[in-house]
């Protein structure tokens, strides 16, 4: 995608809008703070890299990388991937906390 692609894609994403009224604002007092503008890279170029990271190492694996109708089960493999994140996610709570919220 070349650079006025992104820039209208962008602007369409935006409704149209110019920049200048592209002012942030929050709609609803229980929304959080607006995020504070930092030095740290942007989240989704981030991503962007790493997806293409994870496409190369699809394509060293497997021969190619993911597209849909490849004959595998795309549920199960969600499910699969979704049980070992949580799994993650629990050793977080722990390693945070010592222990896992308690039931009610």
């Amino acid at each position: 995608m070349s650079k006025d692609d992104e820039q209208q894609q962008f602007k369409l994403l935006q409704g149209g809008r110019r920049k200048s009224d592209n002012k942030p604002t929050k709609q609803r007092p229980e929304d959080q703070q607006l995020p504070e503008k930092n030095n740290f890279p942007f989240v989704a170029d981030e991503l962007g890299r790493y997806l293409e990271y994870r496409k190369q190492i699809g394509i060293q694996r497997y021969g190619t990388p993911l597209q849909p109708h490849n004959g595998r089960d795309v549920l199960l493999d969600l499910f699969e991937e979704l049980i070992d994140a949580t799994t993650y996610f629990a050793q977080m709570i722990i390693e945070r906390d010592g222990k896992l919220p308690e039931q009610k």
